[in-house]
Order: structure tokens, then sequence, then C-alpha cells
């Protein structure tokens, strides 16, 4: 019998489980508040997944925008033959990153291609003066126009053509790449497309630049020689 003021064995148990039925309640809202915020987590790491992609993304385009930027400044900044060549070649090995390449360029009085530059060792097949043929994807891409990317059946991982008009005046073969790059990726292609168009028309603007810069000498040689001599003094 218990006595008085102090609680029963009842009393007891039934505090007991009230106390188990509490702890119980704050187990579970503390589950809960754990998995709410284990999802908030998740969420915020998706987030900032997200955000990273969205950030590389945009490096990557603000990249591949300056290097069309500089290729095309390059291209157009001169309208010396030589000058033009050279800019194509740098885009090539500093943008591209070619490691063995060939720039082929059509000479209309004999109706060929002439190498006008090459990367040191040359590559085999233009070893010569001119290409003379024998690949493939570069035959196809000197008649037709289009560009080649990473052909099948042929030495070039590209083939660039330079056409002005239906007419291919020149052409870009990239043989190699550096060790570093393992393959030209999507973003090239763009790169690749502003080249084709950009280098024909630098070319063809020097091309037309050197004929009349050649000409205008040749007519100041002739009005030289049409001038009366000189009386001696």
């Amino acid at each position: 019998m218990a006595q008085r003021g102090q609680p029963s064995f009842d009393d007891v148990v039934a505090l007991v489980d009230q106390l188990r039925e509490q702890l119980g309640a704050l187990r579970a809202g503390a589950e809960k508040r754990e998995q709410r915020l284990a999802a908030e987590v998740k969420g915020l790491e998706a987030d900032t997944r997200d955000m990273q992609q969205m950030l590389q993304a945009s490096e990557r385009q603000a990249g591949q925008l300056s290097n069309l930027y500089v290729a095309t400044y390059q291209l157009h900044a001169s309208l010396e033959l030589h000058d033009v060549k050279q800019a194509i070649c740098d885009i090539a090995i500093n943008l591209l990153g070619a490691a063995e390449y060939a720039l082929l360029i059509r000479d209309d009085d004999q109706a060929i291609f002439e190498v006008a530059a090459a990367s040191d060792p040359r590559p085999a097949a233009y070893a010569g003066d001119h290409y003379q043929g024998g690949d493939g994807a570069v035959d196809a891409a000197l008649k037709d126009g289009v560009t080649r990317f990473t052909p099948s059946k042929s030495l070039a991982v590209a083939v660039v053509p330079f056409a002005v008009h239906g007419t291919v005046i020149g052409a870009l073969v990239i043989n190699g790449l550096l060790p570093q790059r393992s393959a030209l990726g999507a973003d090239d292609r763009e790169l690749l497309d502003v080249l084709a168009a950009h280098a024909a028309s630098a070319l063809l603007a020097a091309r037309l630049f050197h004929e009349r810069t050649r000409k205008l000498r040749t007519l100041e040689g002739l009005m030289e020689l049409l001038k009366p001599p000189r009386e001696a003094p």
C-alpha cells in the first residue's frame, strides 16, 4: 500500500509511458527535421553543381568568343599576302592546337594548289612545292569546298577549304594535333567555320591588293622610262 504523498506504482508506469510518448514524438520530429534539412542540402548541392556548370559553360563561351575575335582580327589585320598566310598558320597552331598542318593556295595560272606553308617537319604528302593529290578528304574538299571534320579514311584531322563564290582558292589541312589536344571538339568546329569564311575573303583581298600593287609598280616603271632624259647642266 502506497504511503500518503508518494506516487503509486501505476502513477510511475503512466509517467514512464508519457515520457516514452514524448520522447518518441521528439525523435519523430527530429527525424523529420533531419530529412527536411537533408533534402535542402541536396537541393543546395544540386543548385551549386548547376551554377558551376553554368559558370564553366560561360567561361568556355567567353574563351570561344575571344578566340573567334582574335582569329577574325588576325586575318583582316593586313592586306599583305604573307601576313594573311602567317595569320592562318598562327590560328592553326595557337587556337586549334595543330602540330602538323599544310596551307594550300590555288595557282590559277597552273591550275594547281601550291604548298604555301607547312609545319616543320612537313607532312609527307606536302613535302613538294604543290599538292599532288591522293588524300580522299583533301581532294574532295578542294573540289566541293565543304569542310571535313575528323574525316574517315584520311590522314587529316580536319580539312578547311577557303571558297569564294563557289571557287576554292585555298585550304588548311590539319594532319596532327599537339600532345595536349586529344581531338578537336564541338567548339573548334565553330572556329573552323569562321576560319573557312574569313580566310577566304582575306586571301582574296590580299591577292587583289598584291596584283594591283604589282600593276601599279609596273606602270610607274613605264612612266619612268617614258620620261624625257634630263639635260646635262
